[in-house]
């Protein structure tokens, strides 16, 4: 692992004592420790921000008004010490090898911006030989769908592309990854779970549908866009969750699986 450079983890964090700890521990089972861990506080009533700064040494812990999780990326990018990015949600979970394959394949392949992954989603639930003990993870199919917690990313993309929209709430992350596809940003993506996305009753998204969201925003924004720039060619990817064999078949453009040259 000594080949790879030094990486910061943003963590935007909202009430999250329930997660956040799991979420820091997956980080810091990466046989390549980051650099530094960014915690922002996104105007926690709970204590997100005590239970933070508890967790040791490497992490760094921010605080703002509560404005959104674009918001909180956004103050954890011009934070960041480092020239290389990832993110993950409170409530999420790494893969221990996330790191060493995407930022492996970003110090392989300097044209490339970022490197993306398949999400899984998991959630909690008993254990049918000790139905009495704790509850634990269920895994369903990986596929993919816009996530930034599922990539690793240079910093310098940003600068080109600019951060997330702090006026969205929901699809923020989607919103950057349409931008970034309009200006055919050189990315790869790695058809292997590269983020664990919890599904719980209190995240964000629970129980609510692609109008709530921000779906349709995002994609009007895009479509606004493209036809201001002449350019209104068809998305490649949009918003349903693709299967890994419905990635193969629908990639194009400058998007392709690691194995593509």
């Amino acid at each position: 692992m000594n080949h790879l450079p030094p990486y910061s983890v943003i963590i935007p964090a909202y009430n999250a004592t329930a997660h956040l700890a799991e979420a820091v521990a997956s980080v810091r089972r990466q046989p390549h420790a980051p650099a530094e861990i960014i915690v922002i506080d996104d105007g926690s009533t709970d204590d997100t921000a005590a239970l933070a700064a508890s967790l040791g040494p490497d992490i760094r812990c921010l605080r703002q008004e509560n404005q959104g999780p674009a918001a909180a990326r956004n103050h954890g990018i011009a934070a960041a010490r480092h020239d290389h990015l990832a993110f993950i949600d409170a409530d999420d979970l790494w893969p221990a090898d996330k790191i060493a394959k995407q930022l492996g394949l970003l110090v392989e392949h300097p044209d490339l911006q970022m490197v993306l992954g398949l999400q899984q989603f998991f959630r909690l639930a008993p254990d049918p030989e000790q139905p009495d003990g704790p509850p634990i993870p269920r895994f369903e199919q990986p596929s993919f769908i816009y996530l930034v917690g599922c990539g690793v990313y240079r910093s310098s993309v940003f600068k080109r592309i600019g951060g997330f929209d702090e006026t969205m709430r929901y699809g923020e992350d989607t919103d950057w990854f349409f931008r970034s596809w309009e200006q055919d940003t050189p990315m790869r993506i790695i058809l292997e779970p590269m983020v664990h996305y919890r599904q719980h009753a209190g995240g964000m998204t629970h129980g609510r549908d692609a109008v709530q969201k921000g779906y349709l925003r995002v994609l009007k924004k895009s479509m606004d866009r493209r036809r201001q720039n002449g350019a209104l060619r068809p998305f490649p990817l949009l918003f349903k969750e693709l299967s890994r064999e419905q990635l193969e078949a629908t990639l194009a453009f400058n998007v392709h699986a690691p194995s593509a040259r």
